[in-house]
């Protein structure tokens, strides 16, 4: 291994890159991490103020040096964050402008109503775009709409009550869009889906509390390709504008979904609604991509999670989305109503998995978690749709008693007596309901497993 002093000039340059952009902790003086890595030794010296690399990434943060990078970033792309509460956010803005023409990203947080007014109209090379605002009352609504120009290298659109003027983007690169909270900005409908039919490169997609009117939604949608979709979030938007986009939208590579909604039968496709679930479009994909799958239902509403990599439900920030469904380790979905009544939704969405192909997604582990709540019953016929089950746990004071019972009794089952679940391994119910005894656990292996014995 050799000496850190003969490390070749480009290797030093990469670590030395990469110790820049670490995070500084809190309690540090807010100074630029680059006058630490220059005091280091002469070379360390010479490799950071000689190259403008080091000198790209530009925030709020840095307060008095933001002359100093943009002067030694000399003609680099750069990068561009700002966030309230480190200092003048307009001030910021404004001096940073001046190079409007080499912003290759934007990350903006602010709680200024008129800062987008700051705001450069031409950007050219920005691929990169996340703007944010806590929202406010009905008087800053006309100044939370952006009205840009071109953005033809645009790749990355992350914005959050904040809208849009669409008609002017060009969006045929765009890889990843996430909009939030967009009510207090009014978007038209028509735009929305006129922006994903102008975007066939889309990767990722996350739409979220979009309140805005469904204007546009037809009885007979016109179809939306999106063949490089990989993630899609759909949630809390209004109703109607989630089954239209389920109904429209063509992915047939998705590996990660997401959707929270209030109950809607069109959605699920109940009996007595002579229609398919609108969520079967996305379903079979997904489950193409799981090697491993854990379910886990529980009754705040119905949760259901289908995933190769634990807690989906768990990346319900806006952020976080999108890093986790990119990340090649990751995939399924996460579905959730909002309903008091558990059964209502429960029989008729396991029910979607398993006509999806649930059953032969895989051949590895297959984990089921009920987490219903205080003396919350899981409906245990649900169980013969789960054929290839491995793991079942419950938690959260369920109550087991008719999940043994049914996992217990032998039947007839497509020509053959059988047990449910022929593949189970596991069986956690330490902390099931308190009224589930010993005689029940005792009555469930006799039955089951007497022939073990």
């Amino acid at each position: 291994m050799l000496p850190v002093h003969q490390l070749p000039s480009e290797l030093l340059s990469s670590i030395l890159l990469s110790a820049s952009r670490q995070d500084a902790p809190q309690k540090l003086p807010r100074r630029s991490p680059l006058h630490r890595l220059a005091a280091v030794s002469y070379r360390w010296w010479k490799t950071v103020t000689l190259s403008p690399i080091f000198w790209t990434d530009i925030t709020s943060r840095l307060e008095s040096d933001v002359g100093l990078y943009l002067r030694k970033s000399q003609d680099a792309p750069l990068n561009i964050k700002c966030f309230a509460g480190y200092c003048n956010t307009r001030t910021f803005v404004e001096t940073v402008a001046g190079a409007a023409h080499r912003w290759r990203s934007i990350t903006l947080h602010y709680n200024s109503e008129d800062l987008l007014d700051n705001l450069p109209s031409a950007m050219p090379q920005l691929t990169d775009m996340q703007i944010s605002t806590p929202g406010g009352s009905q008087s800053s609504v006309p100044r939370n709409i952006l009205n840009l120009q071109g953005l033809v290298k645009l790749r990355h659109l992350c914005l959050r009550n904040v809208g849009f003027h669409w008609e002017n983007l060009e969006l045929e690169g765009l890889l990843s869009l996430r909009l939030c909270r967009l009510q207090h900005t009014v978007p038209n409908f028509t735009w929305i889906t006129a922006v994903l039919q102008r975007s066939p490169q889309l990767q990722h997609l996350a739409l979220r509390e979009l309140e805005i009117l469904p204007e546009s939604v037809h009885t007979t949608p016109t179809e939306i390709q999106l063949l490089q979709l990989k993630s899609l979030q759909l949630s809390e938007v209004r109703e109607g504008i989630s089954r239209y986009l389920l109904s429209t939208i063509y992915s047939p590579n998705l590996k990660a979904f997401q959707f929270v909604e209030y109950i809607d039968p069109r959605i699920l496709g109940y009996d007595e609604i002579l229609c398919q679930a609108v969520l079967k479009r996305c379903i079979p994909s997904v489950l193409q991509n799981l090697e491993k799958i854990t379910i886990r239902s529980r009754s705040s509403g119905t949760e259901i999670e289908v995933t190769s990599s634990p807690a989906v439900s768990n990346v319900d920030d806006f952020n976080s989305w999108t890093p986790w469904a990119t990340s090649p380790d990751s995939g399924g979905l996460y579905i959730l109503f909002f309903n008091h009544d558990y059964t209502l939704s429960e029989n008729p969405v396991i029910t979607m998995l398993s006509e999806s192909g649930l059953e032969k997604a895989t051949r590895g582990e297959v984990k089921l978690l009920i987490q219903s709540g205080l003396g919350g019953r899981f409906n245990p016929l649900l169980l013969d749709k789960l054929p290839t089950l491995t793991t079942l746990a419950a938690t959260n004071s369920t109550d087991v008693r008719g999940i043994l019972r049914h996992l217990g009794e032998c039947r007839m089952q497509h020509g053959t007596w059988s047990y449910p679940c022929p593949r189970l391994e596991t069986l956690d119910i330490r902390w099931a309901n308190e009224d589930v005894g010993q005689g029940d656990v005792d009555t469930f292996f006799v039955t089951r497993y007497a022939d073990a014995f």
